[in-house]
């Protein structure tokens, strides 16, 4: 047995006395410096929900007002003040996101959490506030009068002097009344079953108004919740008098409604929507004379939005079939045309109504017009059917109250019903765009300009577009400056269409079927990390749903790896030549020293040499012994510099796409454009092969984007975009 030394003890227990003596100070300063933490973490949340209301682009999306919920969770679980007004502030961040989303879901979330607050904190001066708030949601949103008549009745028992009790008085009163209401419900079921002609057509007529005011709103058309209610007027309108007069107008105008809001939200769900109804009143009234655009509508929705080939082809020989004198004919005919791999029409239909050769190769159709904004500059892109003559003018104001202009007018081009006649910008260099068709087989588009100081007009190719640039500032790469001294500026005309032979890829008939999926890094690779990202696993769930999109429109798709596993940068091509894939597809996530640089690129393998090169080489070969023997190496050659043309207009169909759908679904992602580099993980493919970098872990905007679904579900998207409309173009370039 060892006994404990007199000194051993008391040396011990002076060192225990020390620790004491120095913890409890560092205790109470460190519980002295919590309350001031959360106090600063609580303002910071607060500020954020501020901006976020302010920001009515980021405001719109879901994921936004989530975030500024979550911001508030370390905050909300405690009982003092700051923990209630957490609560609140939280309850308030699901009111403003249920009023964006016009969702039972959300305003019940929104309801739930005020009457969480207000129970957790009934000392709170903030309480009242809840209760009121949460008897407004259900009486207002929910339609509870009755539960809202408990909670208003709550709030003037508990809080008599309450700045809300005279509202609330009056609130349970209206509340006690409609929860009286239901206890008959016999009468009002049955009044629905009896057609009253008079007050459908009083209904669709200020349903109708509406719609003219709300379209030519730009502020309030802007937002979900007043096409929601239009399209419940007009329904309501159908429902009045099911078999009256106004009744298929109603139905086809509450499908507009949808098309309307999905044209600014760019959901599916709100496409999907209008397809529903478009198609219901198509069936409902086939001898409506708005059956046969219902069921067009339809048609070039599940084409040109759903990506649903098959539906659309179905819908439009319907056109032909059930309406083939119709004129939706030849737009049904165009569109079927547009599809990849159609067959052949059914033959009644074209028998009865053949589109002629002469209009088929000479009317061209404005597609698409799209619109983007980046610093002090602005861009239109007007997508064609086929490349066309086109002649611009810019046309001095020639007084005050009249804007600048630039003219553009499309030869032998019609627009497309899609197409709005007008459009109106908010700020920057153009405030307002407008078609019309002065003349036989010509479109006129009309931008109205502010401030322009460069401009710019060019054609591009793949698809067929012409994209107008104006900016405010000189920073247009050959762009022009407006001279304001002359009434006119006429300054080109597009190149004709197809004046160059395919590429041999082309000229060969050849198409994509099979394309491999690489997803960068793996393993003992991580890639790049930071900002809470790790690039092996976000390449690898890009590159599963870039699979399943490219799976649903009917292509064969392989992957490099479906796990985080390593694979050398040479096998990763040599999988691709095995499998005689067709494409390869490379995702990667970029980053840099500066957090400031960001964007998203998209790179092929450039072996070419410059231009001066290039002639060089062209003298050279001039004098060469090679003959008829060496074709094996010209052909081999000539692989190779079709390989690099097919990756260049690869990258450029991904890019475009991708940027397209990014845009349309409110990401703000800089656009870094197409490059070509030597990168060791596309030499050796035998296909065309591109790298997408999809944006810079490194800089926190591009950080916050990349850890979003929504994100990475438009990214994959517009991917799956490009490849299907690459694939089209050698398709065309085979059927002609």
């Amino acid at each position: 047995m060892h006994s404990i030394s007199p000194r051993r003890t008391t040396g011990t227990f002076l060192l225990c006395l020390l620790l004491l003596l120095v913890f409890l100070p560092a205790s109470g300063l460190a519980a002295s410096a919590a309350p001031s933490s959360a106090s600063a973490r609580y303002d910071k949340a607060l500020a954020d929900f501020t901006a976020l209301e302010k920001n009515s682009k980021r405001a719109a999306f879901r994921e936004n007002w989530q975030a500024v919920i979550k911001s508030f969770d370390p905050l909300a679980g405690g009982s003092g003040e700051l923990s209630s007004k957490a609560r609140f502030q939280q309850a308030r961040a699901w009111e403003e996101l249920a009023k964006r989303s016009v969702s039972d879901a959300d305003f019940r979330e929104a309801a739930a959490a005020y009457g969480r607050m207000a129970a957790k904190g009934p000392k709170n001066s903030l309480a009242d506030d809840a209760l009121f708030r949460q008897a407004s949601i259900l009486a207002e949103k929910l339609d509870k009068p009755a539960e809202a008549r408990r909670v208003a009745d709550t709030l003037l028992s508990r809080y008599p002097k309450s700045k809300h009790a005279a509202a609330a008085a009056k609130l349970k009163a209206e509340a006690e009344k409609e929860a009286a209401k239901p206890a008959t419900p016999k009468p009002r079921a049955a009044a629905k079953t009896v057609a009253d002609p008079a007050a459908a057509t009083s209904l669709y007529k200020a349903a109708a108004d509406e719609w003219r005011a709300l379209l030519a709103d730009s502020k309030r058309n802007t937002l979900r919740d007043g096409w929601l209610n239009l399209e419940k007027r007009f329904l309501a309108a159908l429902d009045k008098d099911p078999e009256g007069t106004n009744a298929p107008k109603a139905l086809f105008q509450a499908a507009r409604c949808m098309e309307e809001l999905a044209s600014r939200s760019w959901l599916r769900s709100d496409w999907q929507a209008a397809v529903t109804h478009f198609l219901a009143m198509n069936e409902r009234f086939p001898s409506s004379n708005l059956a046969d655009d219902a069921l067009f509508r339809a048609a070039f929705i599940q084409a040109r939005r759903l990506d649903d080939t098959e539906g659309a082809r179905k819908n439009a020989n319907a056109v032909l079939t059930r309406h083939p004198k119709s004129d939706m004919a030849k737009s049904a005919r165009d569109l079927l045309q547009s599809l990849p791999a159609a067959p052949s029409l059914p033959p009644p239909a074209v028998k009865e109504t053949p589109p002629s050769s002469k209009e088929a190769v000479s009317v061209r159709a404005l597609r698409s017009v799209s619109t983007a904004r980046k610093g002090k500059g602005a861009s239109v892109t007007l997508e064609l059917s086929a490349a066309t003559r086109f002649e611009s003018q810019y046309l001095a104001s020639p007084g005050k109250g009249v804007p600048d202009r630039l003219q553009l007018d499309l030869a032998d081009t019609k627009p497309d019903k899609s197409v709005k006649p007008g459009l109106t910008l908010q700020g920057g260099p153009i405030t307002r765009i407008r078609t019309a068709q002065p003349g036989t087989g010509a479109t006129r588009v009309l931008f109205d300009l502010s401030g322009v100081r460069q401009y710019k007009v060019s054609a591009e190719k793949n698809p067929p577009r012409i994209v107008v640039q104006c900016s405010q500032a000189e920073d247009i790469p050959g762009g022009v400056k407006p001279d304001r001294s002359a009434g006119t500026v006429q300054h080109g005309t597009s190149p004709k269409a197809d004046e160059k032979p395919g590429s041999l890829v082309e000229q060969l008939g050849l198409t994509v079927r099979t394309i491999m999926l690489d997803a960068g890094h793996g393993g003992k690779d991580p890639g790049a990390m930071g900002n809470g990202i790790r690039e092996s696993t976000v390449t690898l769930q890009i590159a599963k749903l870039l699979g399943q999109h490219l799976q649903k429109r009917g292509f064969t798709v392989l992957y490099t790896r479906t796990t985080d596993r390593f694979i050398a940068l040479e096998q990763r091509t040599a999988m691709a030549n095995d499998k005689k894939a067709d494409l390869f597809v490379s995702l990667h996530i970029n980053a840099n020293t500066d957090p400031n640089i960001q964007g998203m690129e998209t790179y092929f393998l450039d072996l070419a040499r410059s231009s001066s090169a290039a002639h060089v080489a062209a003298r050279e070969n001039a004098v060469s012994v090679r003959s008829i023997s060496d074709l094996q190496f010209i052909l081999t050659d000539l692989m190779l510099s079709s390989k690099l043309q097919e990756s260049r207009e690869m990258a450029q169909f991904a890019h475009d796409r991708i940027a397209g759908r990014l845009q349309r679904a409110g990401f703000t992602c800089r656009d870094n454009g197409v490059r070509s580099a030597p990168f060791y993980v596309l030499m050796g493919a035998r296909m065309p092969a591109v790298l997408l970098e999809l944006g810079y872990l490194s800089n926190k905007e591009d950080a916050a984007r990349l850890k979003s679904p929504i994100f990475h579900e438009r990214l994959a998207e517009g991917i799956a975009d490009g490849i299907a409309a690459y694939k089209q173009k050698l398709d065309r370039f085979a059927s002609r």
